[in-house]
């Protein structure tokens, strides 16, 4: 990240040396170099801002990316945990009460309270 921050500079400072290089190879006059060298100082620092700005944003939007995919694959972990947790329990819950109320006992028991209701 250091590096991006100083990218504007290093950037006017290499293309200066370079322009002042070409320069003295061409044998021009030392002030025609150093305005040069200065103009071109000032486009490149101009064009490094623009793509520190660049890498700066393109960064962001990645982290903000990969923030949004780990919280959906936490998401969906945890979907499937639930999920997972909700198979195990249907096999475990068993409702143990009667949902039929025709319950009828077995005919031998009418038959002895008859027999009961007889004798007295």
């Amino acid at each position: 990240m250091r590096y991006i921050q100083m990218l504007p500079l290093l950037m006017a400072l290499a293309a200066a040396l370079i322009s002042g290089i070409l320069g003295f190879i061409k044998s021009t006059p030392q002030k025609e170099v150093i305005m040069q060298m200065a103009w071109v100082m000032v486009v490149f620092y101009v064009i490094g801002l623009f793509a520190r700005s660049t890498l700066i944003c393109t960064m962001e939007q990645i982290e903000k990316k990969r923030k949004e995919r780990e919280e959906e694959e936490e998401e969906r972990k945890k979907q499937e945990k639930e999920e997972k947790e909700r198979e195990e329990m249907v096999g475990t819950n068993v409702d143990l009460t009667a949902g039929d109320d025709s319950f009828n006992p077995l005919p031998f028991t009418e038959f002895i309270r008859k027999e009961l209701k007889n004798e007295n």
